[in-house]
């Protein structure tokens, strides 16, 4: 056989294996899993994976990775993981998202988010080794093999609660689950912790059941009965592990933990009928369908109490102490944040009353004025000779109005002729600009640009500090108006009246400058934050041009602390109304604390 045929068996060959190892390569890739809702009741809205849009949740409802569930009042829901038959009760005002439902070669991983209430857990014993099923809160992340489990999360302050029934837990903080310093719960045990938690094991303690149902309802209750055979059996192989350690517990140690552990549902349902969690009738019925098949009848009138070691009632002790310190730590700094919200609205409104004061002072003042001046014109009147001279006077006003109107109209009429002439003159310099453009684009020399570039400065004061705006290089178009728009602190005022100070807009221009917008608001990083407008307009017709810096405008502000301020962007209205926006966002300027409030 040649040398040429063998390469090409060889050639063939190598493509075929290469054929058949690409077949056989998926089956080891990692797949997608499922879940259905085995229940509903109430209210319970399910958002599709990478959708906006809820619907109303139902029972065969398929679920999948990247869904999320939201519970309402008084409404529970039931999930069962397909492949697995790991079994989730959401509970009332619940918040929880099926974060992972994967597959892989190294097994099969489930995983839930929950961002708020409360959830119980029944799952199988793993199969393989490397099958995962993780519970995380904003705080923790729980793993568990074959566990019976209550997860709680406070929506308020996100402090997260675990407890195992049955089985083993491993508990870490968010963000740390490789660092080693997680900590395991047993069954019957409970850890509770925030963001701030940082030594685990000082939050874990043998579980308060009468703490533990506080925040549960009838549908948790209703579950953990429903769990019984399962727990007993865990709890039964955790006994047994127990017993067959060498150098552990004394025995009667073991025997004091393995009656908490029976008793361990029956003490849970008394507690709840206790708290008026369940109604009594309702989960008698329950305990009495369930225990037809059990090996281990639940009688709650044989159910002993829990019997704790000191070192243990100790324990507990020292958990709820952290949990009160915790508590009024948050309740503390709540009641801070609403005191400082609740000063600046004070603050707001004094500063409203005393425009509104000063407003209703001017104004009966102008009337005041007016009045005097009423009755002052009337005593005139009243004299004949001061009448009649009154009269004379009045008809030479009158024909001087008249003078002065023919005046006017033919200064109207010369100053229409000049316009005519300006426009002219203006339309003859843009057809010019046109072809010099085009001439120098021809010449392959393209026309110079002006970019308007705004400046601002901090003039330091007291009561008021100045902010000053410089503009340059914005050209001959003709400045008609300007629009100043800051965002600010919102202990510092921006003055609505306003004395304008301009290199720009100068004491012979008319103009006007007015505060259009003056409003409040929370930003992204929850800073109570103003935005304000001012509007600067001029009403003739000379051309404003600008080509070095000069000031456009000098605005006051008053601090009642230090804050900072942003001039976010300047709108330019030229001579043919188009606008010029020159966005600035540069980085704010401070302003020092200039005023007292009373």
């Amino acid at each position: 056989m040649g040398i040429k045929k063998r390469l090409a068996i060889l050639l063939c060959t190598i493509m075929m294996i290469s054929l058949i190892l690409g077949a056989i390569t998926p089956a080891f890739a990692k797949s997608t899993r499922e879940a259905k809702i085995e229940s509903v009741v109430g209210e319970v809205e399910v958002t599709k994976a990478g959708g906006s849009k809820s619907y109303s949740a139902f029972e065969g409802m398929t679920l999948n990775q990247g869904d999320h569930i939201q519970t309402g009042p008084g409404s529970k829901v039931v999930l069962i993981i397909v492949d697995h038959d790991d079994e989730v009760t959401i509970d009332q005002n619940s918040s929880v998202y099926i974060s992972e439902l994967s597959e892989s070669a190294k097994g099969k991983k489930s995983k839930v988010k929950m961002w708020a209430g409360s959830l119980w857990g029944k799952v199988k014993t793993l199969a393989g080794t490397d099958d995962e099923f993780e519970v995380e809160t904003p705080t923790a992340v729980m793993g568990v093999r074959g566990t019976n489990l209550l997860v709680g999360v406070d929506p308020e302050t996100g402090e997260s609660k675990f407890y195992i029934a049955s089985g083993v837990g491993q508990v870490n903080k968010k963000g740390e689950e490789d660092s080693g310093g997680g900590t395991t719960l047993n069954p019957n045990e409970q850890i509770s912790m925030d963001e701030d938690t940082s030594n685990l094991e000082d939050n874990k303690s043998v579980a308060d059941l009468n703490d533990l149902i506080t925040n549960t309802s009838d549908a948790i209750i209703e579950a953990i009965v429903k769990s019984k055979a399962a727990i007993d059996e865990e709890n039964e192989q955790y006994i047994n592990n127990l017993q067959n350690q060498t150098g552990g517990l004394n025995q009667d140690t073991i025997d004091r933990i393995n009656q908490n552990l029976d008793n361990l549902v029956g003490n849970i349902v008394k507690n709840a009928i206790t708290q008026n969690k369940v109604d009594e009738t309702k989960i008698t019925e329950l305990i009495e369908q369930i225990n037809q098949q059990l090996d281990k009848k639940l009688d709650l009138d044989t159910v002993k109490a829990q019997e704790l070691s000191d070192a243990e009632k100790a324990k507990q002790a020292q958990v709820k102490l952290l949990e009160e310190e915790r508590k009024k730590k948050q309740e503390e700094e709540k009641k801070k944040q609403e005191e400082l919200k609740k000063q600046n609205e004070a603050l707001q409104q004094k500063l409203k009353e005393q425009l509104e004061k000063q407003k209703a002072e001017k104004q009966k003042a102008e009337e005041a004025s007016k009045k005097k001046a009423a009755e002052e014109h009337e005593k005139k009147l009243a004299d004949d000779v001061a009448r009649a001279a009154f009269a004379a006077k009045q008809k030479a006003i009158e024909e001087e109005k008249a003078k002065q109107a023919a005046i006017v109209a033919a200064a109207i009429a010369a100053e229409e002729a000049r316009l005519r002439v300006i426009a002219d003159a203006a339309e003859a310099a843009r057809l010019k600009a046109i072809a010099d453009a085009a001439a120098a684009e021809a010449a392959n020399q393209p026309a110079p640009v002006l970019i308007p570039k705004v400046t601002t400065e901090i003039v330091q004061g007291s009561p008021r500090a100045s902010l000053n705006v410089y503009l340059q290089d914005f050209g001959t178009k003709g400045i008609y108006g300007v629009q100043l728009h800051f965002t600010h602190s919102s202990d510092i005022y921006a003055h609505g009246i306003v004395n304008l100070e301009s290199d720009i807009f100068t004491d012979n221009d008319p103009e006007f400058v007015y505060l259009l917008k003056d409003s409040s608001y929370y930003d992204a990083s929850e800073n109570y934050m103003t935005e304000t407008m001012f509007i600067i307009t001029k009403y003739d017709t000379t051309n404003l041009t600008v080509t070095s810096k000069q000031l456009l405008a000098s605005i006051d502000f008053s601090a009642y602390s230090s804050g900072s301020i942003t001039l976010q962007k300047v709108i330019i209205v030229d001579k043919t109304g188009a606008s010029h926006t020159i966005q600035f966002n540069q980085t704010p300027i401070q302003i020092e604390q200039n005023i007292n409030p009373e």
